[in-house]
């Protein structure tokens, strides 16, 4: 297992979003790299689990199981400057 961790400064109050969109990116370029077949799902509020401020879902086709699971997710937690 691979985390990604970041702080980021808050100048401008856009950079922690701006750091979680640029962690799905990479994360949809390896996906999509390794030939696997994923959705990813922006996840309601409802939901989040606390403290996270946004979360996305990654999930990959898993043919043993005839569905999708889920693999991977994205989260900033609370917009504090951090996104996992």
């Amino acid at each position: 297992k691979v985390e990604m961790f970041g702080v980021t400064a808050a100048e401008r109050g856009t950079e922690s979003e701006e750091l979680l969109d640029e962690f799905l990116a990479l994360q949809k370029e390896i996906f999509s790299e390794l030939g696997l077949h994923y959705r990813v799902l922006d996840m309601p509020t409802e939901e989040l689990g606390l403290p996270a401020y946004r979360k996305f879902d990654i999930e990959a086709w898993m043919p043993g199981r005839g569905k999708f699971g889920e693999v991977r997710g994205v989260w900033d937690p609370n917009n504090s400057g951090k996104a996992q």
